[in-house]
C-alpha cells in the first residue's frame, strides 16, 4: 500500500479508538458497543499488519474501498447510530460491490501467471467481477437468512414491529440490498472496461505484490 494512501486508514483508524477511550474517561456507552469498535479497529489494521509480517503491498485502491466501508459501517453506522438514517444501509451496500470487485481484479492477480496478467481479456475479467460481487453479495444473504431462522435477529427487515410482512414488503430489503451490490459493483466494472480500453495494464493497480 503506498504512503500517501496510508493518513485515510490511520484517520479512521484513530478515530475509532478515541471513540473508545472517549468511552471509557466519560462513561458514555455501552460495554458491548466499546467492544465492537476495538473490534473494528482491529479489523481495519489486520490487513496492514499481515502486509507486513508477510512482506506484500496491499493494492491502495482496495483498501480505500476496504477503510470506507470500515468506516461506514462500524464507526459511522454502529458508534453514531447512522444505520438510522434512511438508506444508509444500501449506500454500504453500494461501497460494498465497489469492495468485493477490487477483491474480485486482487484474487485474479493472485491466480494468474504473469503471461496471463499481460494479456488480460478486457471483456471477460470485467464480466468476473461483476459476478463476484454479486454472487459474495448472494452469500451473505444467505447469511443474513440463517441467521434469521436461528436467532430470529430479522437481518433481512421481514418483521415490523413485531409483525411479519407479507408479499413484496418482505422482499424489499434482500432485493434492495443485492441491487445496491450490483450497481456498486457496476459502476467500478465500467470504469474499469474504460480504463482499460486506454491501458490493457491498468488493472495490475489492483494487485498484491512482493515487496
Amino acid at each position: 500500500m503506498k504512503k500517501k494512501h496510508d493518513w485515510f486508514m490511520e484517520l479512521v483508524l484513530w478515530l475509532m479508538l478515541f471513540f473508545v477511550f472517549y468511552n471509557v474517561v466519560a462513561g458514555t456507552g455501552t460495554l458491548l458497543l466499546n467492544i465492537e469498535m476495538l473490534i473494528g479497529a482491529i479489523i481495519l489494521y489486520l490487513p496492514r499488519l499481515l502486509a507486513r509480517i508477510f512482506h506484500f503491498t496491499i493494492p491502495s485502491m482496495l483498501y480505500f474501498f476496504y477503510t470506507l466501508f470500515i468506516l461506514g459501517s462500524v464507526y459511522l453506522g454502529t458508534g453514531f447510530h447512522f444505520y438510522s438514517v434512511p438508506y444508509w444501509d444500501k449506500g454500504l451496500h453500494l461501497i460494498s460491490g465497489a469492495l468485493l470487485g477490487s477483491f474480485a481484479l486482487s484474487l485474479y492477480g493472485a491466480l494468474t501467471d504473469n503471461e496471463t496478467q499481460n494479456h488480460p481479456q478486457r471483456a471477460l475479467i470485467c464480466v468476473y467481477m461483476l459476478s463476484f460481487a454479486m454472487f459474495a453479495g448472494v452469500v451473505w444473504e444467505f447469511y443474513e437468512f440463517t441467521c434469521d431462522g436461528i436467532a430470529n435477529l430479522n437481518l433481512q427487515r421481514y418483521l415490523s414491529a413485531g409483525h411479519a410482512l407479507v408479499g413484496r414488503a418482505a422482499l424489499m430489503d434482500t432485493m434492495g440490498d443485492l441491487i445496491a451490490d450490483f450497481i456498486g459493483g457496476m459502476v467500478l466494472t465500467v470504469y474499469t472496461y474504460l480504463q482499460m480500453r486506454r491501458d490493457p495494464l491498468w488493472i495490475k493497480q489492483f494487485f498484491f505484490h512482493k515487496d
